[in-house]
């Protein structure tokens, strides 16, 4: 089934392989919102887009990764799809990606195109303006501790610290 109508929020996600979060097909009105993703194999967002979307938001969350060959965000647009139409908003989020590395983005492997563009083509198109690209300062991410120190420049960008004491 197509998510609609759903947040998802407060979540801490380690070492996927595609993305610690993925929308897909018909997705309405998804708001992804103060999260952790971390350490994803291939992307730290995954986002297959086709069929009719709109609606879906990705605010104040943290992409950290540290494996040199993957990506921030897959986008597979499958058919005339205008992804102006579906993301509603994509701003406030901190993104670390591996030392040396640039914010980068791909599709699957099976689509010719390979990469879809920089980060700052992703900027001017009006996503992730006020993003920050920096280090979210975690407690001990060695020991899965993705609590952050008080200096976190996740916080000025108005992410909540999230309990973890009961995962």
């Amino acid at each position: 089934n197509a998510p609609m109508d759903t947040l998802v929020y407060g979540n801490i996600c380690a070492r996927n392989t595609l993305g610690g979060i993925m929308i897909a097909w018909y997705g309405k009105n998804v708001t992804v919102e103060n999260n952790v993703f971390v350490d994803s194999t291939k992307s730290q967002a995954c986002m297959l887009f086709g069929g009719k979307m709109s609606g879906v938001s990705l605010r104040r969350n943290i992409f950290a990764y540290s494996d040199p060959t993957a990506d921030f965000m897959r986008l597979n647009l499958l058919g005339d799809v205008d992804i102006g139409e579906i993301f509603t908003e994509v701003d406030g989020n901190l993104i670390f990606p591996p030392r040396g590395r640039d914010v980068t983005f791909s599709r699957l492997p099976s689509e010719a195109a390979g990469r879809t563009g920089t980060w700052e083509e992703w900027r001017r198109r009006g996503y992730d303006r006020h993003s920050v690209v920096a280090d979210p300062q975690f407690v001990d991410p060695k020991n899965d501790d993705y609590d952050l120190k008080p200096g976190s420049p996740a916080f000025a960008l108005g992410f909540q610290r999230i309990d973890a004491s009961l995962i």
